[in-house]
């Protein structure tokens, strides 16, 4: 019985873990992608490339994925300080994950180089993650040209 409960709440466990990485990385997305205010159809794209690999790796909802994604743009669109604020908040889950925080500042310079320009805007928003994520942008390409 004791060790019914135990794989119970390991599973529970995991599963928040594992939603907490979801909303992060599709906050991260969402940030570089509105970056330069227009979300272009390569960096969507790049973001369903991700989640597929993501999926193979950790099972993933795709769909609830992209409901966060669109989640997290609307908020940026509609407010953007605040939508901002709230998507770094989820990031910030991740500090802790050095794994899962690689991972998503990996995706952050897929997305922001996707359309062949990681713009300023782009660069910053990924260097703005990387500090929160305590990791440094120069380790992930964020400088390479």
């Amino acid at each position: 019985m004791l060790n019914l409960v135990r794989e119970t709440l390991e599973g529970i466990r995991e599963r928040s873990k594992h939603k907490a990485f979801v909303e992060a990385a599709m906050a991260a997305c969402a940030l570089v992608a509105l970056a330069d205010e227009e979300q272009r159809l390569s960096e969507l794209i790049i973001r369903d490339r991700v989640l597929v690999r993501i999926d193979e790796m950790r099972s993933i909802d795709h769909k609830q994925a992209v409901k966060i994604y669109d989640s997290f743009a609307q908020q940026i669109c509609a407010d953007p300080a605040a939508g901002r604020a709230r998507a770094m908040a989820c990031i910030d889950a991740l500090a802790q994950d050095q794994e899962a925080a690689e991972l998503v500042i990996r995706m952050c310079v897929a997305v922001g180089c996707a359309d062949q320009n990681f713009s300023a805007r782009e660069r910053g928003v990924v260097e703005a993650i990387c500090r929160r994520l305590n990791a440094h942008p120069g380790d992930f390409g964020v400088y390479d040209i």
